[in-house]
């Protein structure tokens, strides 16, 4: 769930809705979002919404934040997305992960690509996970 726009009291009453449907619902009104994909199960499947590793890396990433300034040795780095949203982190596995996303910005880099400095870079990830952008000549 995005809840970087929502205020401090928004977010933490999204928070607070159990029901996973019904809290992405109240964020769509929230953020004005006239779009919504989505995934439909039958009933008698469950759903394991728990992110496990051998899930997560088979996943693309794509990000527009920037890195803002330089961090210390051991220090936070800052990241700006395009609408002023913000993310700190000092952890530097992350803080790599999302230099290299938003330099390919706007190709997706598959996440086991980016799980440490000795990963191999592969291709960029295939449509739909590579997004459509300026011609780079």
């Amino acid at each position: 769930m995005q809840i970087g726009a929502a205020s401090e009291p928004a977010a933490q009453a999204l928070l607070a809705i159990d029901d996973p449907v019904r809290r992405e619902q109240y964020l769509d009104f929230l953020k004005a979002r006239m779009f919504r994909q989505t995934l439909l199960c039958r009933a008698e499947l469950a759903i394991d919404r728990t992110p496990r590793p051998e899930v997560i890396e088979r996943l693309a990433v794509s990000t527009q934040a920037q890195p803002q300034g330089e961090p210390g040795p051991g220090s936070a780095q800052a990241f700006a997305g395009p609408t002023g949203s913000t993310l700190t982190t000092d952890h530097p596995l992350v803080i790599d992960a999302l230099k290299r996303a938003a330099a390919a910005w706007p190709a997706a880099l598959w996440v086991r690509d980016l799980l440490g400095p000795a990963a191999t870079p592969r291709a960029p990830a295939p449509w739909p996970a590579t997004r459509p952008g300026p011609a780079r000549w």
